[in-house]
């Protein structure tokens, strides 16, 4: 994936997007999505965004979410800690780790 220079919202909801598919490819129909940034969990699990300039690319992390069996949102914090141990049992696992146990 090639980011070429863009801002930080863009690379984050870019780097979703690839994420989101490659999930989608390997078969997982339930996701935990690391994502600190409050503002891009508004857009894409919240109210309709109003950036114009982003909106297709929004539009296609939301079409992606939806053909997720269950999806949520998480913060990074929180899924290192108490949040992954609820899916693992375990303490610190790594995400992909986590992923592949949903």
């Amino acid at each position: 994936m090639n980011v070429d220079t863009a801002t930080s919202v863009v690379a984050e909801l870019k780097g979703l997007r690839q994420g989101l598919k490659l999930a989608l490819e390997l078969g997982i129909d339930k996701l935990c999505v690391d994502i600190d940034a409050l503002l891009l969990r508004q857009w894409i699990w919240g109210d309709k965004s109003h950036n114009r300039s982003l909106k297709l690319l929004i539009d296609d992390c939301r079409i992606l979410c939806c053909r997720f069996d269950e999806i949520q949102a998480c913060y990074p914090c929180l899924s290192r800690s108490k949040h992954m141990r609820g899916y693992t049992g375990q303490e610190g696992q790594s995400p992909a780790r986590v992923i592949g146990h949903l």
